[in-house]
């Protein structure tokens, strides 16, 4: 591949006959995307299943009280950044205090053991209603993940 000659650019010997101007990775997003109009056009790679959206929302209104919902994932997965990315749930206890929100689990796998203590010791302080959609709603790992 080559990049293409402009008006002012610096050519550069490089050692090899073939080559006539040199460019760094940094230069040749503008020649092959000048503007917004050269990238495709697409909604998104990702999208939620549309159907457990509304099964998950529906089960978040009928909680009582309509206070923010605040997702938590604590600990991480991957083996090598597991130490650097984690917390311990019970390091959370200052944070999961805070009144007029309610936090639910972004944590993957089965973690109603790991709650459940954490969900007693809280109880005596503050409301009950604090975690209870965390052992009820875990999401499923997906393959995919890592």
């Amino acid at each position: 591949m080559r990049a293409f000659y402009q008006p002012g650019s610096q050519r550069l010997a490089c050692g090899h006959s073939q080559t006539d101007v040199q460019a760094s990775i940094s230069e040749l997003g503008p020649a092959f995307r000048p503007n917004m109009a050269h990238f495709l056009q697409h909604s998104g790679y990702l999208k939620a299943d549309t159907a457990k959206v509304a099964e998950l929302k529906a089960r978040y209104a009928a909680l009582p009280g309509q206070v923010p919902l605040i997702g938590v994932s604590w600990q991480s997965c991957n083996e090598s950044a597991r130490r650097s990315k984690s917390v311990a749930l019970d390091q959370w206890e200052p944070i999961l205090k805070t009144p007029g929100v309610r936090f639910v689990s972004l944590q993957y796998g089965d973690v109603a053991k790991t709650l459940l203590p954490v969900a007693q010791a809280l109880s005596s302080t503050t409301r009950l209603t604090l975690l209870p959609t965390w052992t009820s709603s875990p999401p499923k790992r997906q393959p995919w993940t890592w």
